[in-house]
């Protein structure tokens, strides 16, 4: 590959990204569209970079207690509501003869 192809290659992948980076941000997307409209009133709108991985430099980017218990009480309202829905369709046993 020669430099040109290479900084070709290069200028694409910043306009257009590809691979695992794109299949974090498709992800991202499902995983902060099912948080959103889960979310609590008063609680902020999730973006999909909330739920990708970041490579790098660390970054000292903190979540309090509270913060995190209002995301894991969205995942159990909607887990229990599932498991709700899911028994209200279960059909009584038949009792047989």
């Amino acid at each position: 590959m020669t430099g040109n192809e290479l900084h070709e290659a290069m200028r694409y992948a910043g306009e257009e990204p590809y691979g695992e980076e794109r299949a974090d941000l498709r992800a991202g997307i499902v995983a902060s569209t099912i948080a959103n409209v889960n979310r609590g009133k008063g609680v902020r709108a999730f973006k999909p970079s909330d739920f990708m991985p970041q490579f790098g430099e660390p970054q000292d980017k903190r979540h309090s207690v509270s913060s995190m218990k209002k995301v894991f009480d969205v995942f159990k309202r909607h887990a229990n509501a599932l498991q709700k829905n899911h028994d209200a369709k279960r059909e009584p046993p038949q009792v047989v003869g």
